[in-house]
Protein backbone atom coordinates (compact mmCIF):
# COMPACT_ATOMS: atom_id res chain seq x y z
CA UNK A 1 0.00 0.00 0.00
CA UNK A 2 1.15 3.37 -0.75
CA UNK A 3 2.93 5.34 2.09
CA UNK A 4 1.01 8.28 1.27
CA UNK A 5 -2.43 6.57 1.81
CA UNK A 6 -1.09 5.21 4.98
CA UNK A 7 -0.03 8.06 6.78
CA UNK A 8 -3.32 9.83 5.49
CA UNK A 9 -5.26 6.66 7.72
CA UNK A 10 -3.09 7.73 10.48
CA UNK A 11 -3.78 11.22 10.26
CA UNK A 12 -7.49 10.53 9.81
CA UNK A 13 -7.63 8.22 13.08
CA UNK A 14 -5.87 10.91 15.20
CA UNK A 15 -8.33 13.62 13.77
CA UNK A 16 -11.45 11.59 14.94
CA UNK A 17 -9.66 10.83 18.27
CA UNK A 18 -9.50 14.33 18.62
CA UNK A 19 -12.96 14.95 17.90
CA UNK A 20 -14.42 12.20 19.92
CA UNK A 21 -12.00 13.82 23.11
CA UNK A 22 -13.54 16.79 22.76
CA UNK A 23 -16.90 15.73 22.21
CA UNK A 24 -16.71 13.77 25.39
CA UNK A 25 -15.79 17.36 27.56
CA UNK A 26 -17.24 19.59 26.00
CA UNK A 27 -20.02 20.19 28.06
CA UNK A 28 -17.98 20.53 30.94
CA UNK A 29 -15.80 22.54 29.10
CA UNK A 30 -17.97 25.39 27.84
CA UNK A 31 -19.32 26.76 31.33
CA UNK A 32 -15.22 26.92 32.72
CA UNK A 33 -13.68 27.83 29.57
CA UNK A 34 -13.93 31.40 29.06
CA UNK A 35 -13.53 31.78 33.12
CA UNK A 36 -10.08 30.06 32.78
CA UNK A 37 -9.00 32.12 29.54
CA UNK A 38 -10.00 35.22 31.19
CA UNK A 39 -8.98 34.28 34.96
CA UNK A 40 -5.85 36.30 35.74
CA UNK A 41 -6.83 40.06 34.60
CA UNK A 42 -4.57 42.19 32.63
CA UNK A 43 -4.66 44.57 35.98
CA UNK A 44 -3.11 41.88 37.67
CA UNK A 45 -0.25 41.09 34.71
CA UNK A 46 0.55 44.86 35.15
CA UNK A 47 0.63 45.27 38.60
CA UNK A 48 3.80 42.23 38.21
CA UNK A 49 4.99 43.78 35.38
CA UNK A 50 5.57 47.31 37.65
CA UNK A 51 6.51 45.66 40.65
CA UNK A 52 9.45 43.33 38.75
CA UNK A 53 10.26 46.74 36.91
CA UNK A 54 10.97 48.92 40.21
CA UNK A 55 12.39 45.77 42.10
CA UNK A 56 15.10 45.03 39.50
CA UNK A 57 18.00 47.81 38.83
CA UNK A 58 18.51 46.49 35.27
CA UNK A 59 15.21 45.42 34.08
CA UNK A 60 14.87 43.27 30.79
CA UNK A 61 11.47 45.01 30.23
CA UNK A 62 10.70 42.38 27.19
CA UNK A 63 11.40 39.20 29.28
CA UNK A 64 9.57 40.78 32.11
CA UNK A 65 6.58 41.56 29.75
CA UNK A 66 6.53 38.35 27.72
CA UNK A 67 6.82 35.87 31.33
CA UNK A 68 4.29 37.33 33.12
CA UNK A 69 1.88 37.21 30.09
CA UNK A 70 3.04 33.76 29.58
CA UNK A 71 2.06 32.82 32.95
CA UNK A 72 -0.77 34.77 32.84
CA UNK A 73 -2.55 32.83 30.00
CA UNK A 74 -1.33 29.24 31.62
CA UNK A 75 -2.54 30.31 34.63
CA UNK A 76 -5.89 28.59 35.92
CA UNK A 77 -8.37 28.60 38.77
CA UNK A 78 -7.24 25.64 40.30
CA UNK A 79 -3.39 27.57 40.46
CA UNK A 80 -4.10 29.77 42.94
CA UNK A 81 -5.99 33.04 43.30
CA UNK A 82 -4.99 36.05 41.10
CA UNK A 83 -2.73 37.55 44.24
CA UNK A 84 -1.38 34.22 44.28
CA UNK A 85 -0.35 34.52 40.90
CA UNK A 86 1.23 38.09 40.95
CA UNK A 87 3.22 36.66 44.28
CA UNK A 88 4.43 33.73 42.41
CA UNK A 89 5.61 35.82 39.67
CA UNK A 90 7.49 38.29 41.61
CA UNK A 91 9.38 35.61 44.05
CA UNK A 92 10.50 33.32 41.30
CA UNK A 93 11.67 35.78 38.00
CA UNK A 94 14.92 35.40 37.82
CA UNK A 95 16.56 38.66 36.86
CA UNK A 96 20.47 38.15 36.59
CA UNK A 97 22.19 36.14 33.61
CA UNK A 98 24.02 33.62 35.73
CA UNK A 99 21.00 32.97 37.83
CA UNK A 100 19.27 32.09 34.49
CA UNK A 101 21.87 29.82 33.56
CA UNK A 102 21.84 28.03 36.57
CA UNK A 103 18.05 27.67 36.09
CA UNK A 104 18.00 26.50 32.33
CA UNK A 105 21.19 23.86 33.47
CA UNK A 106 18.68 22.29 35.91
CA UNK A 107 15.51 22.38 34.13
CA UNK A 108 17.21 20.81 31.26
CA UNK A 109 18.78 18.53 33.58
CA UNK A 110 15.36 17.32 34.44
CA UNK A 111 13.34 17.20 31.63
CA UNK A 112 16.33 14.64 29.60
CA UNK A 113 15.62 12.67 33.22
CA UNK A 114 11.97 12.23 32.54
CA UNK A 115 12.57 12.00 28.84
CA UNK A 116 14.59 9.61 28.38
CA UNK A 117 13.42 7.02 30.94
CA UNK A 118 10.18 7.82 29.73
CA UNK A 119 11.26 6.83 26.16
CA UNK A 120 12.73 3.71 27.70
CA UNK A 121 9.72 2.84 29.62
CA UNK A 122 7.51 3.48 26.22
CA UNK A 123 10.13 0.96 24.20
CA UNK A 124 9.93 -1.91 26.30
CA UNK A 125 6.13 -1.66 26.28
CA UNK A 126 6.24 -1.70 22.47
CA UNK A 127 8.47 -4.22 22.04
CA UNK A 128 5.50 -7.25 21.70
CA UNK A 129 3.82 -5.06 18.76
CA UNK A 130 7.10 -4.10 17.16
CA UNK A 131 9.23 -7.46 17.28
CA UNK A 132 8.66 -10.75 16.25
CA UNK A 133 7.60 -12.79 19.06
CA UNK A 134 4.07 -14.62 20.08
CA UNK A 135 1.09 -13.24 18.24
CA UNK A 136 0.09 -9.94 19.73
CA UNK A 137 -2.80 -10.03 22.15
CA UNK A 138 -5.18 -7.46 23.38
CA UNK A 139 -3.77 -6.96 27.22
CA UNK A 140 -0.11 -5.94 24.12
CA UNK A 141 -2.12 -3.50 22.59
CA UNK A 142 -3.62 -1.83 25.61
CA UNK A 143 0.06 -1.41 27.03
CA UNK A 144 1.80 -0.49 23.66
CA UNK A 145 -0.75 2.15 23.41
CA UNK A 146 -0.68 3.61 27.08
CA UNK A 147 1.15 6.71 27.72
CA UNK A 148 3.11 7.18 30.21
CA UNK A 149 4.04 10.46 30.06
CA UNK A 150 0.47 11.61 29.71
CA UNK A 151 0.09 13.13 32.99
CA UNK A 152 3.78 14.72 32.75
CA UNK A 153 2.15 18.47 31.85
CA UNK A 154 -0.09 18.39 34.62
CA UNK A 155 1.78 17.63 37.11
CA UNK A 156 4.72 20.20 35.37
CA UNK A 157 1.74 22.64 35.91
CA UNK A 158 0.67 21.56 39.92
CA UNK A 159 4.14 21.33 41.04
CA UNK A 160 4.67 25.03 39.35
CA UNK A 161 7.49 23.72 37.54
CA UNK A 162 5.63 24.83 34.48
CA UNK A 163 5.03 28.17 35.39
CA UNK A 164 8.64 29.16 36.76
CA UNK A 165 9.65 27.87 32.96
CA UNK A 166 6.99 29.95 31.24
CA UNK A 167 7.78 32.74 33.48
CA UNK A 168 12.16 32.68 32.89
CA UNK A 169 12.01 31.59 29.14
CA UNK A 170 9.91 33.80 26.74
CA UNK A 171 8.20 31.87 23.97
CA UNK A 172 9.44 33.10 20.51
CA UNK A 173 6.63 32.57 17.39
CA UNK A 174 8.19 31.33 13.98
CA UNK A 175 8.13 34.82 12.97
CA UNK A 176 9.95 35.87 15.56
CA UNK A 177 12.30 33.53 15.41
CA UNK A 178 12.76 34.01 11.82
CA UNK A 179 13.82 37.55 12.45
CA UNK A 180 15.96 37.63 15.45
CA UNK A 181 17.40 34.05 15.35
CA UNK A 182 20.03 34.80 12.71
CA UNK A 183 21.93 37.37 15.82
CA UNK A 184 21.14 34.44 18.47
CA UNK A 185 23.86 32.39 20.31
CA UNK A 186 24.05 29.32 20.90
CA UNK A 187 22.59 29.79 24.64
CA UNK A 188 19.91 32.03 23.27
CA UNK A 189 18.55 29.35 20.73
CA UNK A 190 18.68 27.29 23.59
CA UNK A 191 17.03 29.46 25.98
CA UNK A 192 14.07 29.80 23.42
CA UNK A 193 13.86 26.18 22.65
CA UNK A 194 13.59 25.94 26.57
CA UNK A 195 10.41 28.56 26.03
CA UNK A 196 8.91 26.09 23.57
CA UNK A 197 8.04 23.82 26.02
CA UNK A 198 5.29 24.74 27.75
CA UNK A 199 2.87 27.14 25.45
CA UNK A 200 -0.55 24.86 26.10
CA UNK A 201 -2.32 22.23 28.42
CA UNK A 202 -3.34 19.44 26.98
CA UNK A 203 -5.24 17.45 29.17
CA UNK A 204 -4.31 13.69 29.99
CA UNK A 205 -6.75 12.13 28.70
CA UNK A 206 -6.89 13.28 25.77
CA UNK A 207 -2.91 12.76 25.58
CA UNK A 208 -3.79 9.06 26.06
CA UNK A 209 -6.26 9.23 23.39
CA UNK A 210 -3.57 10.14 20.86
CA UNK A 211 -1.35 7.68 22.07
CA UNK A 212 -3.59 5.02 21.78
CA UNK A 213 -4.91 5.56 18.60
CA UNK A 214 -1.05 6.58 16.81
CA UNK A 215 -0.25 2.60 18.66
CA UNK A 216 -3.52 0.77 16.43
CA UNK A 217 -2.56 2.84 13.72
CA UNK A 218 1.03 1.86 13.58
CA UNK A 219 0.10 -1.75 14.54
CA UNK A 220 -2.43 -1.90 11.63
CA UNK A 221 0.69 -0.57 9.18
CA UNK A 222 2.93 -3.05 10.17
CA UNK A 223 0.94 -6.17 10.34
CA UNK A 224 -0.64 -4.86 6.73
Amino acid sequence: MNKRYLLFIVLILVATVLMNANTETEKTQKVTQMTDEIFIKQENVNKVIDSLSKAISDPNIFRIERGAQQVASLWRKQDGTAQEYEAFCIENFVADNESLSQLFDKLERNFEIFNGYFHKIDLKLKEPLQLDGPSIQPIDMMFGGYDVSAHLNDDMYSSKIAFITALNFPFYSLDEKTELGNDWTRQEWAFARMGDRFISRVPANLQQHISGTLTHADAYISDY
